[in-house]
């Protein structure tokens, strides 16, 4: 259900020239005047939303120390996507804005959702 609600505004996100260039040039210190509410939607819907997922918390522990890659997790099980899918959001905690001008503008999310829902 966390991917279908959001799977077409990544898209969005992913493939529109102006909003991928409003991604890849975001950043976390910068005040934001263009698409506030795409910030808003991410950081209150999508990035709330992924923390309230039981398995935010039962995946982490269980693989804490294994390597990821996006090229592993696309082509890999359901469970390795799940990964990804989560580890794409979890790395904005250490690197704040990395969820948008990273995650969202390479398409990584976006890309993992789609191979997800497709299994």
């Amino acid at each position: 259900a966390f991917c279908n609600k959001y799977v077409v505004l990544l898209g969005a996100l992913y493939e529109d020239q102006e909003l991928n260039q409003w991604c890849r040039n975001y950043s976390a210190y910068c005040k934001n005047t263009t698409h506030c509410e795409v910030e808003r939607i991410i950081y209150s819907g999508l990035l709330k939303d992924a923390y309230a997922l039981p398995c935010m918390l039962e995946i982490f522990p269980s693989k804490t120390k294994a390597p990821y890659t996006l090229e592993t997790a696309l082509t890999g099980t359901e469970a390795d996507q799940i990964y990804g899918i989560l580890l794409e959001i979890r790395m904005d905690y250490a690197s704040n804005g990395s969820l948008i001008y990273h995650s969202i503008a390479e398409g990584n999310l976006y890309r993992l959702m789609c191979a997800f829902l497709k299994k």
